[in-house]
């Protein structure tokens, strides 16, 4: 008797070790899972639905403090952002609400570190610095001011405002969705006010509606855009005229925040609509305007959002030599673009 008793009292034992040593793993394996899925989502659900609010000097809309999350969450395009502070990642949806998918900082559009800090929850930890650490030692500040309060005239084709001549300082000076630039010494600023202490800027967050100023409103024309107006490199010319036989139908391209036209109400060159903004590739250049027809101004490679480079070569009438190769997916295989901002 004694003897069946620890027989059974060791079969017990034996089954329990086995059901801990097949539950273990399966659980580190469930942690691991819910673990990595945290980190290519974000779940966004607000209790009721949001109000939309500009944000002052940007193209951006963002969420009513009242009705804000945990996170910080904008509008910018069709297409919604999400920074969540507790890793530092972005995210990003085609709703404003849900799932939110992870995407790497590059695609980030420079239109969002436009925000002031004071609109944010949680500022993000990457951009800290940027007001301070600039490259080549240029200094972070710049004090703009005018003898008196200059007068603002629009230039032509353009969204962007000047002062005459006679009232500039010996450095270039714009006004642009109701913030204010300075070019000086291939050097950009930028400040919410007109006169006072302006902050250095990365040249990827110069609005690219600047690109379309004729070089003859300039004191000093940015070296490097120097043939951009009136003939590109090469002789290429630095406008496009586009025209579309009747209202195109734009589609989302699968994968990508970037939309496109049917092939067959596709002109002979490749043209794309993302955040607002119109694109178009032609004879191995860059063209852009905020409208969907008419002329468009020629920019530089650099000026080109890098979620383009997502789109599957599959999509283009002429995939852009300089990209190199795809791997089905968008994404270059190393032989084409570097990181670049948006």
């Amino acid at each position: 008797m004694t003897y069946r008793l620890k027989t059974n009292l060791l079969a017990s034992l034996l089954t329990l070790t086995l059901a801990l040593a097949v539950t273990a793993p399966a659980n580190a394996q469930n942690r691991q899972y819910q673990r990595s899925q945290a980190a290519v989502s974000l779940q966004i659900d607000f209790g009721t639905t949001p109000h939309w609010v500009a944000v002052p000097g940007t193209r951006v809309r963002e969420v009513r403090q009242g009705d804000r999350t945990d996170y910080d969450v904008f509008r910018y395009g069709r297409t919604y952002y999400a920074y969540n502070h507790e890793n530092g990642r972005w995210y990003m949806s085609r709703r404003g609400r849900g799932e939110f998918r992870l995407i790497r900082d590059r695609y980030v559009p420079s239109e969002l570190r436009r925000i002031p800090r004071n609109h944010w929850r949680n500022y993000p930890t990457a951009w800290e610095d940027r007001e301070d650490q600039r490259s080549g030692g240029s200094s972070g500040t710049f004090q703009v001011t005018f003898g008196t309060r200059p007068h603002w005239s629009g230039i032509s084709d353009t969204g962007v405002e000047i002062v005459p001549m006679a009232e500039r300082p010996d450095y270039d000076v714009f006004r642009y969705g109701g913030m204010y630039y300075v070019y000086n010494s291939d050097r950009w600023y930028s400040s919410s006010r007109e006169s006072g202490r302006f902050t250095a800027m990365d040249d990827r967050d110069v609005p690219r509606e600047f690109s379309r100023v004729p070089s003859g409103q300039w004191r000093n024309y940015p070296t490097a855009w120097q043939d951009r107006n009136g003939q590109g490199v090469g002789g290429t010319s630095a406008t496009f005229q586009v025209n579309f036989g009747t209202a195109p139908h734009w589609a989302g391209i699968s994968g990508t925040a970037v939309e496109m036209v049917p092939v067959a109400e596709r002109p002979n060159y490749d043209v794309f609509r993302y955040a607002g903004t119109y694109y178009v590739y032609n004879g191995n250049q860059w063209y852009s305007s905020p409208r969907e027809s008419g002329q468009f101004a020629m920019i530089d490679d650099r000026a080109v959002p890098s979620e383009l480079s997502r789109v599957p070569s599959g999509h283009w009438r002429n995939y852009p030599a300089g990209w190199g190769n795809q791997n089905g997916n968008g994404h270059s295989n190393g032989h084409g673009r570097g990181n670049r901002g948006n």
